[in-house]
């Protein structure tokens, strides 16, 4: 009877071992911190944001994003639109622009767990629907990656209900914001935003072909990075606990 408890247990931690990493039942995610300069000679001095990408492999036309405006500060000079986190991009399937890559096609947005409105009345909370001022994109250029999700007006942006993007602003600030809004609306602490797509995923790998957050309007670019453990690690410290189980039940 041991030696099969014992076999069942080394069964349970090979999974866990060989399981993909950020996988939860149907849904793969990946967090990635933006903070490196796009552009040479840019300084980004404090400004940062976080991307949170998710996609429920049972629905796999529809991509989730929570974007967080993570700044701790600014550079001199930034006025109340260029602290705002304005739009994120990205590359759905392969590298660069390609005929049959997948597009978006529609979504909505809605302010963030803890989130607010800034600037608007009445005030919006965690929540709230806020896709009239959020939209998206299909043809980036320049430094803007193919696929986007933007509070810009600009670019040739989409509104997800259908009409142009309210304002001024409605991009993402810190709560409370860094820079006094001058008039200026947006959305404290984070968004939602759930993006529909033409052609189905099967997973994130689109994200190493690079995310860039884009700041105000073209004011500052910040590339994602992110760092998957090491596999030698994670084998030390799965067996690590597959001894330690081992030595309980043999006391036992």
């Amino acid at each position: 009877m041991q030696r099969t408890h014992r076999i069942h247990i080394l069964s349970g931690i090979l999974v866990a071992l060989v399981a993909p990493l950020g996988v939860s039942g149907a849904v793969i995610s990946q967090s990635i911190d933006l903070t490196g300069p796009a552009i040479v000679g840019q300084t980004l001095n404090g400004l940062s944001a976080r991307a949170t990408f998710k996609l429920d492999t049972v629905a796999p036309n529809t991509l989730v994003i929570t974007l967080k405006n993570t700044s701790t500060g600014v550079p001199a000079g930034t006025d109340s639109a260029s602290q705002m986190l304005a739009g994120l991009s990205f590359d759905l399937g392969q590298p660069g622009a390609l005929a049959g890559d997948p597009s978006i096609t529609g979504g909505s947005a809605v302010i963030g767990p803890g989130g607010v409105s800034v600037g608007i009345s009445p005030a919006l909370s965690a929540g709230a629907d806020i896709s009239a001022w959020w939209g998206y994109g299909n043809n980036g250029t320049g430094v803007i990656l193919p696929n986007r999700t933007t509070a810009m007006r600009g670019g040739n942006s989409i509104g997800f209900t259908g009409s142009n993007l309210q304002g001024p602003g409605g991009g993402i600030v810190t709560n409370p914001p860094l820079v006094a809004m001058g008039g200026q609306s947006g959305f404290a602490d984070s968004v939602v935003v759930t993006l529909t797509l033409d052609k189905p995923l099967a997973n994130l790998s689109f994200l190493g072909n690079g995310v860039l957050a884009e700041f105000g309007s073209d004011y500052r670019f910040a590339q994602g990075t992110f760092t998957v453990p090491e596999p030698a690690s994670l084998t030390v410290l799965v067996l690590g606990s597959l001894g330690a189980l081992l030595r309980r039940r043999r006391r036992a």
